[in-house]
């Protein structure tokens, strides 16, 4: 992934911010590339060839965060249980996808609706208050969950 100053990114910890350098620092193993984001007023520090790894992603565009809205109003698929519920929402929060997230989202709302929050196991709560949002920022559009 090639980053500029200028350009608008997501960070799959710390959500929707700007590039503003890249640059070379020294270090004990000689020099390496980083690349500074800018989300709200921090700013973090990537080497340039882990910031794939790390999650750091192109802003989704504004076709796909309607297709996102949608889903999240589409009613979700059956709850598997506990389990089967755990293992599916682990495997979509390593591939990071917005709608594989969003998918999370919803079925997990759903459950919420269902059972009173005190039923949810941590993991599941914790994915409940986390936060979505979505906007538009120098007519990119930013989806973060």
């Amino acid at each position: 992934m090639a980053l500029e100053p200028g350009d608008d990114v997501v960070h799959s910890i710390h959500g929707p911010g700007r590039v503003v350098a890249v640059q070379m620092r020294d270090t004990p193993d000689g020099p390496v590339e980083y690349v500074t984001i800018e989300v709200g007023d921090m700013r973090i520090l990537i080497p340039t060839s882990e910031v794939e790894a790390v999650g750091v992603r192109d802003p989704i565009s504004e076709e796909d965060a309607e297709a996102i809205l949608e889903l999240l109003a589409e009613d979700p698929l059956k709850d598997p249980g506990h389990s089967a519920r755990r293992r599916r929402n682990q495997k979509r929060l390593l591939d990071g996808d917005a709608e594989a997230l969003a998918k999370i989202v919803r079925s997990l709302q759903a459950l919420r609706s269902e059972l009173e929050a005190s039923e949810l196991d941590h993991a599941d709560q914790h994915l409940l208050h986390g936060r979505v949002s979505v906007g538009h920022e120098g007519g990119a559009v930013c989806a973060v969950f």
